[in-house]
């Protein structure tokens, strides 16, 4: 997976996804139940620290407690773990952020007053 994703993220955010995925090989994993087409998976390096995530095999959307993706903007090990568990290789492209990829340049923000202003993504991070 950290292969595929090498060609689309910068250099900094791919090293951060590198650390996710790469503790994700030292995580535990377990199918906790399920419900339609939901599966919860319990996910722990150890004991006190399980982590509860959400997969839907008819969308193949996944959710994990820590809400790293949606602070972040890159994966969790736990959400990696169940990807590999499920034998997807490939990162889906709803979890790649334009603004995280080698392709962003320049976006659109909008100011407190609402003003449009053009900005290089580059320089925010």
């Amino acid at each position: 997976m950290v292969s595929c994703v090498a060609k689309v993220y910068t250099p900094e955010i791919l090293e951060l996804f590198q650390a996710e995925y790469e503790k994700s090989l030292n995580c535990f994993i377990y199918i906790h139940g399920k419900v339609g087409h939901v599966i919860e998976y319990k996910i722990h390096r150890d004991r006190s620290n399980e982590r509860t995530i959400l997969f839907d095999s008819a969308t193949e959307m996944v959710t994990c407690i820590s809400k790293k993706f949606e602070f972040m903007g890159i994966q969790c090990c736990h959400v990696l773990k169940v990807l590999d568990h499920r034998n997807i290789k490939f990162l889906p492209p709803q979890y790649i952020l334009t603004r995280w990829t080698r392709d962003a340049k320049f976006d659109v923000v909008h100011d407190i007053c609402s003003s449009s202003i053009q900005v290089d993504m580059c320089l925010l991070y």
